[in-house]
């Protein structure tokens, strides 16, 4: 999607905060097939939409249909029920579908929505609803597309009390010509691999191994193969977002009732807005920001659609001292074209290839970290460790816009890492300002889509990586040997972990929060 889920008010998705109106429908008699007097629903009436999609901006509108509890004590969790959307695509976008030979379409919807205490001065919440299912629908030869998007919206827990609202924010269609009778929509683009054999860990200090039963995360590493040969593959994506002349009520309210209904609205210590711990509402972060700035380390450094930018860090594990090394989060800027079908790829799976350039005061690179090991188990080490980038970094995004919804993420690079301020056994080293690999290290990390990674949500990617031998060490190198033997090696895990974006264009979800670092 163009724009991310964001925290801070007036932006959470976009700039443009309008939404519609609210229908609470009267109570029902037993007899009574009517909706039920406890639960709201949306109106469903039409807001319009503007889209980016390749051939320029479209206009659509949007109907929004859900229905919630009128009233929920605090601390239980909200489904949305009944959930659909409906799409009417205007003149040129129909056209756009017609102009394809599409004559039928399939797909998938993303919508993201803002939850907003009216009672509280607050962040709004964002939640995404992703996999929302297009069947098979006819493109007509006269007149304007429909298509119905349908599927299970997840929970949340609102943890203060008081009246909230759910508003609508934006709206992604994928589209695609439904694959000919008997042509499934094909294996993943990318297989998951074998993993890797795990190695002794120290389980104190060093990032978990691939394989280990601590270790939930994404394959550590992939192979490039060749995906079977597609059929041909028509596709349209439409990027959304609300018009700035569009109406300002939310889509619905309801009520959070504080037990027993006395004193005022209170929240649960150690949650946020969405009754999720720190850092679980998107997965990753600390906690929401507080203001809609963005970083100064944030750029817009190429001509893509869209321009975000969010903290990134990890471990990277040192086999040779049995130790991991923390990488501070810092800046990764984001340059994000729109997703379209794969020209490889099977039928119905989309592409997306993003640019990553990593910033820090000016440079690319990893603000530096101060880092204390223990070589061969006693000999007490430190060093501050600068991790730079130093080739294009690619982030390819492959994912099926039908059920079940697979993916997979691959981030490639190449990284230089320079040692200073060393000390062993207590002895500080002179290794000179240049000490360090003597050659880029390649740097290959994946992850699952959506579960485990997704570009504006953020995410873990891990992998491994082999740390090349150290040069410039000393005066005239004589300490290369020792440093080399301290650090470098083979099959090194590293577990990178980003955070929701900012849009460094609309300063929507800005600052970025900083993630806590998963090991």
């Amino acid at each position: 999607m163009r724009v991310a889920s964001g925290r801070a008010v007036p932006a959470v998705a976009v700039a443009v905060v309008g939404l519609t109106g609210i229908l609470a429908t009267p109570a029902a008699s037993k007899q009574d097939t009517g909706p039920r007097s406890d639960v709201v629903h949306a109106d469903g009436s039409a807001l319009p939409f503007r889209c980016e999609t390749e051939g320029g901006e479209r206009e659509v509108s949007v109907r929004f249909g859900l229905s919630l509890p009128e009233r929920v004590p605090i601390g239980e969790p909200v489904t949305p029920e009944d959930v659909t959307v409906e799409v009417t695509l205007g003149d040129e976008a129909t056209a756009d579908l017609t102009g394809r030979d599409m004559p039928s379409v399939t797909g998938s919807a993303e919508v993201v929505l803002a939850a907003a205490n009216e009672d509280r001065e607050t962040d709004e919440v964002p939640l995404v609803w992703p996999t929302l299912a297009v069947p098979a629908t006819p493109v007509p030869e006269q007149g304007r597309a429909e298509v119905t998007a349908r599927g299970k919206a997840p929970s949340f827990t609102p943890e203060q009390a008081g009246r909230w609202t759910l508003s609508a924010r934006e709206v992604t269609l994928y589209l695609a010509t439904p694959p000919p009778d008997g042509d499934a929509p094909g294996p993943d683009p990318i297989p998951e691999p074998e993993p890797e054999p795990s190695g002794e860990n120290d389980a104190g200090s060093a990032a978990e191994e691939p394989g280990s039963a601590a270790d939930t995360s994404a394959p550590s590493s992939t192979t490039d193969t060749e995906v079977p040969p597609a059929s041909p593959q028509r596709a349209l994506t439409l990027d959304c977002a609300l018009a700035p002349d569009a109406a300002a009520d939310p889509l619905l309210s309801w009520h959070v009732a504080e037990d027993g209904e006395n004193g005022e609205a209170g929240e649960v210590e150690g949650r946020d807005g969405t009754g999720s711990p720190p850092g679980e509402a998107d997965g990753t972060t600390d906690a929401l920001a507080e203001a809609a700035d963005v970083p100064e380390d944030c750029e817009d450094f190429a001509d893509e659609p869209t321009a975000w930018c969010a903290y990134l860090g990890g471990f990277n594990n040192i086999n040779a001292m049995g130790s991991a090394a923390r990488i501070e989060p810092g800046i990764l800027n984001l340059a994000v074209p729109n997703p379209g079908p794969c020209p490889d790829g099977p039928p119905l799976w989309f592409c997306q290839n993003v640019t990553g350039e990593l910033s820090h005061d000016g440079k690319q690179e990893f603000p530096p970290s101060d880092n204390a090991f223990h070589a061969f188990d006693f000999m007490p080490n430190a060093a501050t460790v600068e991790v730079s980038q130093v080739a294009p970094m690619d982030i390819e995004v492959q994912f099926q816009i039908v059920a079940p919804y697979e993916g997979s993420v691959v981030a490639r690079t190449e990284m230089s890492v320079r040692a200073d301020d060393v000390t062993v056994n207590g002895k500080r080293l002179d290794v000179g300002e240049d000490c360090r690999t003597a050659e880029p290290m390649p740097v290959t990390l994946t992850a699952d889509y959506p579960d485990g990674y997704v570009v504006d949500r953020g995410g873990t990617l891990d992998g491994t990586v082999d740390i090349p031998e150290f040069a410039g060490c000393g005066r005239a190198g004589e300490l290369d040997s020792l440093i080399t033997g301290l650090i470098s090696g083979p099959g090194n895990y590293v577990k990178m972990t980003q955070g929701s974006v900012c849009d460094v264009r609309n300063t929507g979800g800005c600052p970025p929060p900083i993630p806590t670092l998963a090991r």
